[in-house]
């Protein structure tokens, strides 16, 4: 199954809950109303176990020092091998730090869940301000909160805007802006996670910095050879940018051609492109719009990983974005 959400037999549930909405794949609880508590979110998406720290032992049953063992302890299934130095940031430590963020900034949960065996686990919350666009464009801001038990993600906590009429991620970094921490697993981390909270209270600066760029994008006319430049470049590796840079002819692959020719086909027959296109703002939105909705992932954990975890759409869309900021 494409959504690799954590199935435990011991209770017959999916290991994921949302609040009003159900989620894209219809597995998991749907809580009726808005948003939901801390404890809430941890007992009904089934993510209120720990993990365990184990010894590994050798065929000859001596030690091995320089490695430890994960084990969920409900489940007795090993999430991952740590090096000696690594500390655990259970699931409950995360929900307490979403309680600290709703406590200052009033953000509400609105999803949580885990995936595989439980070795990855993810929580949402809707902040209170949303920003307005071109007059018409309403985005929505939410924390998105990733930690992990084999070692795949540090623990990560971000801010990500959603355009809520098509649903798209923007997710850019914008210099001079606090919208992503990274905590690695050490000795330490306990000590970093009040730290963590306290930067992501920085995120009423982070939105009016995105509020006024993305204003400005959207006053911005864009022709469409300007267009298609610019999603042309991104998609150029360093030599053929040299190439182009020098005007000599450029020859990519057929399948480079073919992406950006999708992407500029759905910059240019969306509905939901309509009042923005043709600026700054459409073109952006483009992008973003290609990967969310018409690039073809194999499993919808490979689409969130690439969009919204640093992968190829995140760097793709970093690039359209870098590019616009020129024309500013």
């Amino acid at each position: 199954m494409g959504h690799n959400l954590n199935y435990n037999s011991r209770n017959n549930e999916y290991a994921f809950v949302s609040a009003r909405e159900q989620a894209w794949h219809k597995l998991g609880q749907v809580i009726e109303k808005d948003g939901l508590t801390s404890e809430e979110a941890l007992i009904k998406s089934h993510l209120d176990y720990n993990v365990s720290i184990h010894d590994i032992f050798r065929d000859d049953d001596l030690n091995v020092e320089s490695h430890k063992e994960l084990r969920r302890d409900d489940t007795q299934i090993t999430m991952g091998i740590v090096g000696k130095g690594y500390t655990i940031v259970q699931n409950k430590d995360c929900f307490d730090f979403f309680s600290y963020i709703a406590e200052k900034q009033e953000a509400i949960i609105q999803t949580a869940g885990a995936l595989g065996e439980g070795e990855v686990i993810f929580i949402t919350a809707k902040l209170p301000k949303e920003i307005v666009i071109a007059g018409t464009d309403l985005i929505e801001n939410y924390i998105v909160l990733v930690n992990s038990f084999n070692m795949s993600y540090a623990f990560s906590a971000y801010l990500t805007p959603i355009r809520v009429v098509c649903n798209n991620t923007l997710n850019f970094s914008l210099s001079g802006a606090v919208n992503r921490i990274y905590l690695k697993h050490t000795t330490h981390i306990q000590s970093q996670l009040f730290e963590a909270s306290r930067m992501l209270g920085m995120y009423t600066q982070h939105m009016a910095k995105f509020d006024g760029i993305m204003n400005h994008f959207a006053q911005i006319n864009i022709s469409d050879h300007q267009a298609h430049k610019i999603i042309h470049n991104v998609f150029l590796n360093k030599k053929e940018m040299i190439a182009l840079a020098k005007e000599e002819d450029v020859s990519i692959s057929k399948r480079k051609e073919n992406i950006i020719e999708e992407v500029m086909k759905y910059y240019h027959s969306t509905d939901d492109l309509n009042h923005i296109r043709g600026t700054a703002w459409g073109v952006l939105n483009g992008i973003t719009g290609y990967y969310q909705h018409i690039k073809n992932f194999s499993n919808e954990e490979l689409k969130f990983k690439s969009i919204v975890l640093g992968g190829d759409a995140y760097s793709k869309q970093q690039a359209v974005y870098k590019e616009l900021l020129k024309l500013s």
